[in-house]
């Protein structure tokens, strides 16, 4: 008997234990570079922006690609979330142009300033090829289609949403589409452009979409919103100081000021 209850007291205490596991972060390695961004594509692929020149790493730090020609000024972002056709922003002249995983332009450059968005702030990719832009004139999201016409737009945001409208970032995952307002929080629409809901968590920059979780850095840690269940979760964390981020699958990769951190996130 004293045996049975000591097993039945073991097995709830593990179960109990397991219950309330966290996910951890364990570093893996880093290696010496320099830059302004990151990125991660669908394949494991960092890529690396340096004011003008955009260079394609692989997981270990080897330099596979480079390119210094795309001549338009230093670049503002890059959407790796199809490696076949990223679009590479120059916010400057609101142009941008399109690279493959080898990061060779594709196509002629796209002139949003001639197409009359010449103030245009942010882009990213969306579905069928097509090309979320925020038009900080107008306060509003617009779509265009892979023909580099108006599909969707938000309207004016500061009157639908009643608040200043000052995004950061913004990135498309399956059917939503993400906008950080680091003074508001984390912004969710659907894939067409309507309003869905905020997420409560402020001075949000940059976040990063990987299985259904939407992932920013804060000092002391890796916060996370998961799309799927609607919650929110924590990594206890010592980030330490650093200038980007980036997720791909488990990887977690941290820019420093001389360096790349590579981390594994390990679910519970």
């Amino acid at each position: 008997m004293k045996f049975l209850h000591s097993n039945t007291i073991l097995i709830y205490l593990l179960s109990f234990s397991s219950l309330f596991a966290q996910d951890t972060i364990r570093f893996s390695h880093s290696f010496p570079i320099k830059g302004d961004f990151i990125e991660l594509d669908n394949i494991g692929n960092i890529y690396l922006v340096k004011g003008q020149k955009l260079l394609s790493l692989n997981i270990d730090g080897k330099v596979t690609y480079e390119n210094s020609n795309l001549a338009l000024g230093e670049i503002t972002s890059l959407d790796a979330s199809n490696a076949l056709k990223m679009p590479v922003f120059f916010r400057d002249l609101s142009q941008v142009v399109y690279v493959d995983n080898k990061i060779g332009q594709i196509g002629e450059r796209v002139q949003l300033d001639v197409a009359g968005f010449p103030l245009t702030y942010l882009v990213c990719t969306s579905y069928n090829n097509g090309l979320w832009m925020y038009d900080p004139f107008a306060f509003e999201l617009i779509r265009l289609s892979e023909q580099f016409q108006i599909a969707s737009r938000t309207g004016n945001l500061n009157q639908i949403l009643g608040v200043p409208i000052e995004p950061e970032y913004m990135r498309e995952y399956n059917n939503f589409l993400v906008l950080a307002l680091p003074e508001e929080g984390i912004l969710i629409f659907d894939r067409f452009g309507t309003y869905i809901k905020t997420v409560p968590v402020k001075g949000v920059k940059r976040f990063q979409i990987r299985s259904d979780r939407i992932y920013y850095l804060e000092d002391d840690g890796l916060g996370y919103y998961d799309l799927k269940f609607s919650t929110l979760g924590y990594l206890n964390w010592e980030v330490g100081p650093h200038k980007s981020f980036a997720v791909w699958n488990d990887v977690l990769a941290v820019l420093r000021e001389n360096r790349i951190d590579v981390y594994h996130i390990i679910e519970r």
